[in-house]
């Protein structure tokens, strides 16, 4: 044994994306997967929630649930079994869920409390933490690229605009919802701003990004570039404020003096006296990189806002679909609203070409066009007359057992099949499996509304 010069060996990222709600963290973990490059793989524990971004990267999913939750053991098997796959990226969208999620390492340690220690949880993490190490160690030593997501614990500010002298509450993320410590864990960990997406590199080994940064796939390559460099790579001088990042400034501001009363003509000009260039080309000082990045941001929150509003419009809700393009939309950046399988309108980023017959010089713009008459509302907001009853209803709660494999449907089309003029209502109650229920079986709790239109029941 003897020592040896030190040399960079890095052949993989460990990198975790901590923020609030709406900072953008899967969003900003696929940019950087598809930056580093190679097949990628999610673990997705936010409900499904990375596939809606599958318009706009190429990346397969782990759907396979665990009965059990999200102990540790869970993530350990996902990430072998990403390695034997082949896979290059893993994002795991959230690795919070291990640590407070149904399943995870809080659970654990009160379950294993009641039944091993009597109600001590101090004496159950003996058990739990073991179980958490051997994930970090599983995550360290995986020759994958990993991508953690965190939540972040959230709390508001009240912060004033020093332009306006207004005083606005401001959502900020605090620490990250895991184990005190885990960032000592990563190589890289981005915290993100939940207004501008902007991120701040709260640990930083590579030493790439000293300044605050947007994350774009520009980023993930910068990451690639610096694994596979033999030396260290120099950091990037900070800009001078003559020499700001034209997407990073327009990025974070924007939306910022919209909300305060300002117009999209004169934050432009703004915009065009600190680039130096024409306020009526604001294109013109993107590079076709940026201008890509820029409109494919426009064209999710567009999907986002036209996707929510069958939820508050009370109406069926419609898909995303490619079926045909419109003439004036942008050769790639299109979908087509349907509903019931027929089109009912169109999304898209408007093309170079109709942008300038319109006369339209924004950098980008989004188009919607929606077939308000095909819109079906919801059969349950039909308004109807209900009498209201002479006599009183009745409540009667009835529990039996049935075959575990048997469905609430399957019950209601069952009673209803049988009912009567006396019987009124059928809901569920509660369903329960446990150790007093016999193998295969469970108890169904049903309510009936009993009751008639001519007398009181006794």
């Amino acid at each position: 044994m003897a020592f040896t010069k030190a040399t960079k060996q890095a052949t993989s990222i460990k990198l975790a994306i901590s923020g609030p709600s709406g900072s953008g963290k899967t969003y900003s973990a696929l940019l950087l997967a598809k930056g580093l490059g190679g097949k990628t793989a999610v673990l997705d524990t936010e409900g499904g929630s990375a596939s809606l971004y599958a318009d706009f990267f190429d990346f397969d999913t782990w759907d396979e649930l665990d009965p059990k939750g999200f102990p540790p053991e869970y993530f350990i098997r996902v990430i072998k079994a990403a390695e034997e796959a082949g896979y290059s990226n893993l994002i795991i969208d959230s690795l919070s869920h291990e640590w407070n999620g149904r399943g995870g390492c809080l659970e654990l340690a009160d379950a294993i409390a009641r039944a091993k220690y009597k109600g001590n949880t101090f004496a159950a993490w003996v058990d739990v933490t073991p179980r958490h190490t051997k994930l970090i160690e599983t995550i360290l030593n995986t020759r994958l690229n990993i991508l953690a997501t965190m939540r972040s614990k959230s709390d508001y500010v009240i912060t004033k605009d020093e332009k306006t002298g207004k005083s606005t509450p401001q959502k900020v993320g605090l620490a990250a919802i895991q184990r005190d410590g885990m960032d000592y864990e990563f190589t890289l960990m981005f915290e993100l701003d939940r207004d501008s997406h902007i991120a701040i590199a709260g640990k930083d080994r590579t030493h790439l990004f000293s300044d605050p940064v947007l994350i774009t796939e520009a980023t993930g390559q910068r990451i690639a570039a610096w694994l596979t460099h033999p030396q260290p790579v120099t950091p990037e001088p900070p800009k001078q404020p003559a020499k700001i990042d034209p997407l990073t400034y327009i990025r974070a501001d924007f939306d910022n003096r919209l909300q305060n009363g300002e117009t999209p003509k004169s934050i432009i000009k703004d915009y065009a006296d600190i680039l130096k260039t024409d306020a009526q080309r604001p294109i013109d000082v993107f590079n076709a990189d940026e201008a890509k990045i820029v409109a494919t941001e426009l064209f999710r929150r567009a999907k986002g806002v036209i996707g929510s509003m069958p939820r508050f419009t009370h109406m069926e809700g419609f898909t995303f679909e490619k079926i045909e393009k419109p003439y004036w939309a942008d050769e790639t950046v299109w979908l087509n609203i349907c509903l019931n399988g027929k089109k009912i309108g169109d999304l898209a980023l408007l093309s170079k070409k109709a942008a300038l017959a319109c006369g339209i010089k924004v950098l980008s713009a989004v188009l919607v066009e929606l077939d308000m008459d095909a819109l079906v509302p919801f059969k349950s907001r039909t308004n109807r007359f209900v009498r209201t009853p002479e006599f009183p209803m009745n409540d009667y709660d009835l529990s039996f057992l049935v075959d575990s494999m048997v469905k609430w449907n399957e019950i209601y089309d069952c009673i209803m099949a049988k009912k009567n003029e006396l019987l009124r209502d059928v809901t569920f109650v509660d369903e329960y499996k446990g150790k007093q229920i016999p193998a295969g079986k469970k108890s169904v709790t049903i309510r009936l509304v009993i009751g008639s239109s001519e007398k009181t029941l006794t």
